[in-house]
């Protein structure tokens, strides 16, 4: 039986639990699998595109994912994959036109991150590292990350700092006027206007791969930001 809500979009299946999502015009956007007696904590979601096409699929409890999270494109295409386990998760991007692994890596859980800033001497930027919420777990990179050619072949291979950072970029003063800092040191001045992002910064060695294997350059980070030879 189906029982159907106000909602020209919305529908609710009693036998097998399902709530659907329609678009505007009739389609399947998303729909919800409840997979426990309490509503919303043990779910299964499927999301779609307007074609028809699955765009998305994951399972969660109490609103933290487990087992695998996949994505596709709305030509129905694997472009990322994540695989949870109780130490973390694998996260994997394809090439959608080879369907060939194009980035591979691993998150860790962690507690929180620390009161750590790096700033940049050379281009001025303040990176800070992003606090954890607390009602959801922490997840920070960990162990080698590695990139892949079209073909397969290994890019490149390196390490992170584990924790994101909030990427500051001085520009100009309120009055449009471009503030002077000194080459040779990161100032936070009055009145100055800040573009902000998210990055993760390199660490250690990184090792770099032409589409053949060979080996074409190593860089290296201290810090998060690259040494100087």
């Amino acid at each position: 039986m189906v029982v159907s809500a106000q909602a020209h979009n919305y529908s609710y299946d009693s036998l097998t639990h399902t709530e659907k999502y329609a678009y505007v015009n009739g389609s399947l956007n998303f729909e919800i699998i409840q997979l426990d007696k309490i509503r919303d904590k043990h779910r299964h979601l499927i999301f779609y595109s307007i074609n028809g096409k699955k765009t998305q699929e994951f399972y969660d409890k109490d609103r933290v994912i487990y087992d695998t999270l996949r994505k596709w494109t709305e030509e129905g295409k694997l472009y990322h994959l994540e695989a949870y386990n109780a130490s973390g998760y694998t996260t994997i991007d394809y090439w959608v036109e080879t369907g060939k692994i194009s980035d591979i890596g691993t998150y860790g859980i962690a507690k929180t991150a620390p009161e750590l800033v790096i700033y940049d001497s050379t281009s001025f930027d303040k990176y800070t590292a992003i606090k954890c919420k607390t009602d959801e777990p922490c997840y920070v990179r960990a162990g080698v990350w590695k990139q892949y050619h079209k073909n397969g072949m290994l890019a490149s291979e390196g390490k992170y700092l584990p924790w994101p950072f909030r990427v500051s970029t001085p520009t100009k003063d309120s009055s449009g006027i471009a503030v002077p800092i000194e080459n040779t040191s990161f100032e936070v001045m009055p009145g100055t206007s800040y573009v902000v992002g998210e990055s993760f910064l390199k660490d250690g060695n990184w090792n770099y791969y032409d589409d053949k294997g060979k080996k074409i350059k190593t860089e290296s980070y201290k810090n998060g930001l690259p040494v100087k030879k």
